[in-house]
């Protein structure tokens, strides 16, 4: 958090913070104009009409006057930047309010009023550089969200701005809860940032669409992800989540060749093992989905999803201790997930267990009351278990 105590009093959902000595002038190219982006994706994408309405920075006219405005009464850099902030987020201003599924450009953001955090940094990036901050984008890696989908590990990353101020990396992250400090981050180019903003932009279309409709018919979420890969070929996310595309369609083979493209780009990535297990899991090959479920958990071993993912499979290898491990494991992980605890019960059922089953059914139901499964595996349980005392009170007799 910067020193400025005034700031970061005002300024709650922001977080600016000194991380590194140093600089990066000696670096590869890392800002770009919009002439220069649009040339090289005109290059890299050549079968659509390129333009600078796919740059997520540009900004119009009118937002560049309103940036010069609110900077304009500040010479140093630091005082720029807070300005800027702002002239964003500020009740008596633009008050753009974060929503985690706008993924939008800099002049969405500035018209809708909404913004995720790389939409947020699109337009703070487009307005700074508009008045002269050589600001970049930054991937913060420790805080790349993992979310589910199914038992799917989705990668959305998480991306926020950057400057040097006094020889020191100063980040702005416009997260909902954003991190008192970071282990790890790269600064990153605008082409691996557009990338990122295009990735984002599949992640949350899969998220909209149901599985069961004509949306999977079009395949924007395959397009996207697939214009994230010609931007960036680098990009390992964007392979693991077209996977994720390819396997809601259960395109299996498909799908497991672009979990193994993620996992030699970037094998420090923990979702693609995971779902690499997934897929093994679906096709039978129990062996195969336990031995990459292992190698996710040792990269990312409080992921609930991977545990969650791991204990199916030994169920249905009915190796119910281990299973009742990994459940508990993400169950303890993740207290708003319900799925261990009707797992959980399906195995203490399978094991004569009537009353752990019926109580790991009612958590479950307590936690999500719609869960289908959970609802009518209950109304089993109870009655095996009152079959059970029935039995068990004419014996008495």
């Amino acid at each position: 958090m910067m020193k400025n105590k005034s700031f970061s009093r005002f300024f709650l959902p922001l977080l600016l913070l000194a991380v590194l000595s140093g600089c990066i002038t000696n670096s590869p190219k890392i800002i770009y104009t919009e002439d220069e982006l649009v040339a090289v994706l005109q290059k890299r994408i050549v079968d659509a009409e390129v333009s600078k309405t796919m740059v997520p920075f540009y900004i119009t006219d009118e937002i560049k006057e309103y940036a010069r405005e609110a900077a304009g009464p500040y010479y140093y850099e630091k005082g720029k930047v807070n300005a800027l902030v702002r002239a964003i987020i500020d009740r008596k201003k633009l008050d753009v309010k974060y929503n985690e599924y706008k993924a939008l450009n800099a002049i969405e953001v500035f018209v809708e009023g909404e913004a995720n955090c790389i939409a947020y940094t699109n337009l703070f990036i487009g307005m700074a550089r508009s008045v002269g901050l050589p600001v970049y984008y930054v991937d913060v890696t420790e805080v790349s969200k993992l979310k589910r989908e199914g038992e799917l590990v989705v990668n959305s990353g998480h991306i926020c701005a950057g400057i040097e101020i006094n020889a020191k990396i100063t980040l702005i992250d416009f997260a909902e809860h954003p991190r008192i400090g970071y282990k790890f981050y790269k600064v990153i180019d605008d082409l691996e940032a557009l990338a990122n903003f295009i990735n984002s932009q599949g992640v949350l279309y899969s998220y909209q669409i149901d599985l069961s409709s004509e949306d999977l018919d079009s395949q924007i979420d395959i397009k996207l992800y697939r214009t994230a890969i010609r931007i960036k070929p680098t990009f390992a996310k964007a392979f693991n989540n077209l996977g994720i595309a390819y396997q809601r369609r259960r395109l299996y083979d498909l799908a497991i060749a672009q979990y193994k493209r993620a996992i030699l780009l970037d094998s420090k990535l923990s979702a693609p093992y995971s779902n690499l297990g997934n897929v093994y899991y679906l096709k039978g090959e129990y062996v195969k989905a336990i031995e990459n479920l292992k190698k996710a958990l040792k990269l990312k071993k409080n992921n609930p999803y991977t545990h969650y993912a791991i204990g199916l499979v030994y169920y249905y290898k009915k190796d119910y201790p281990e299973a009742i491990k990994h459940f508990r494991r993400s169950a303890r992980l993740n207290r708003e997930y319900a799925e261990p605890h009707n797992l959980l019960g399906m195995v203490y059922f399978q094991q004569g267990k009537y009353e752990e089953a019926i109580l790991e059914a009612q958590k479950a139901l307590q936690i999500d009351p719609h869960l289908t499964q959970a609802k009518s595996n209950l109304k089993k349980y109870q009655a095996m278990y009152n079959k059970k005392i029935s039995s068990s009170a004419k014996l008495i007799k």
